[in-house]
C-alpha cells in the first residue's frame, strides 16, 4: 500500500490539473477524455518500459558457454514437446 497510494494520489491530481487546463484553455469538451486516456497510456507505457529496464539490469549476463547451453536445452524441450526425440 505504501508504494501504490502515493502514485495513485498523484496521478489523480496530475488528470485533475490536465483537466483544469484544458477547461481554462477552452478546449472541446469531447477531447478532453481523449486527453486523460492518452495521458493514462502514457503512463502505463513508460511504467512497462521503466519496469523491463530495470529488470534487464538486475539479471546477471550469461557467458557465452552458458548461453549455448541453455539455447540448446530450450530446442530439446521445444522438440520433446512435438515429439521429435533422437
Amino acid at each position: 500500500m505504501g508504494r501504490i497510494l502515493p502514485g495513485t494520489v498523484l496521478g489523480a491530481v496530475l488528470i485533475q490539473m490536465v483537466w483544469v487546463g484544458l477547461v481554462v484553455a477552452q478546449v472541446d469538451l469531447y477531447l478532453h477524455p481523449l486527453v486523460a486516456s492518452a495521458i493514462i497510456f502514457l503512463a502505463v507505457f513508460l511504467d512497462s518500459v521503466r519496469n523491463t529496464l530495470l529488470t534487464r539490469l538486475a539479471r546477471p549476463a550469461l557467458s557465452e558457454v552458458e548461453w549455448a547451453a541453455t539455447s540448446a536445452a530450450k530446442i530439446c524441450t521445444g522438440l520433446a514437446v512435438l515429439g521429435i526425440d533422437n
